[in-house]
C-alpha cells in the first residue's frame, strides 16, 4: 500500500473513529490520543501483507479495535485517584474510584437534607427519602407506603420541582 493509500486510509477513518469516542469521553485530549492510536494499530496490520490478507472485514476488525481501547481507557482511568473538594480535609479515592467526600461536602449534603426536612412533610418527604436518598424504585415505595406506583411517581416529580426551587440556593452556597 502506497504513502497515498494510507494517507487516504487514514482520512476516510479518521472521522468515525473520533466521532465514536467523542461520544463516549469527555476529554477532547483523550479523543484524540485513542483514535490516533486506534488507526496507527489498524494501519500497522492492513499494511502487513501477511496479516492485512487475512483480514477479510477491515471494517469490523477497526471497531473491534477501537471498542477494546476504550474498555482499557475506562478501566485505567477508573483506578485513578479523585480528590473531591475545596478545603485541606480530603479523603482518598480507593482503586475502584468509588468518591469519598470531603468535610465540605458532607457540609452541603447535610444543608440540603435539613433544606429537604424544611420544605417537606410526611408522605412526600417520605418518597423522596426512600426514592432519592435510598435509590428505591417507585414500586417498591409504594409498596412501603401503601400507595399506588402512579401516585409515588407523580408526587415524587412534584416534589423535586419544589425542591429545585427551594433548596438551589443552599445547595449552591
Amino acid at each position: 500500500m502506497s504513502y497515498t493509500n494510507i494517507n487516504s486510509e487514514w482520512e476516510f477513518y479518521y472521522p468515525k473513529v473520533y466521532g465514536y469516542f467523542f461520544r463516549r469521553l469527555d476529554n477532547r485530549l483523550d479523543v484524540e490520543d485513542l483514535t490516533g492510536l486506534v488507526l496507527f494499530q489498524f494501519l500497522e496490520v492492513i499494511l502487513d501483507g501477511e496479516k492485512g490478507s487475512r483480514i477479510l472485514n477491515k471494517n469490523a476488525y477497526l471497531w473491534k479495535i477501537a471498542h477494546n481501547q476504550l474498555i482499557t481507557f475506562i478501566n485505567t482511568r477508573n483506578k485513578k485517584t479523585i480528590f473531591v473538594g475545596l478545603d485541606d480535609n480530603f479523603e482518598i479515592v480507593d482503586e475502584k474510584a468509588e468518591i469519598q467526600k470531603s468535610s465540605y461536602y458532607n457540609y452541603r449534603i447535610e444543608n440540603l437534607l435539613n433544606c429537604i426536612k424544611q420544605n417537606l412533610n410526611g408522605v412526600d418527604y417520605n418518597i423522596v427519602n426512600l426514592s432519592l436518598i435510598e435509590d428505591r424504585k417507585s414500586p417498591e415505595v409504594a409498596e412501603i407506603l401503601s400507595l399506588t406506583a402512579e401516585n409515588v411517581r407523580k408526587r415524587l416529580s412534584r416534589s423535586v420541582s419544589k425542591l429545585k426551587d427551594k433548596c438551589k440556593a443552599v445547595w449552591q452556597s
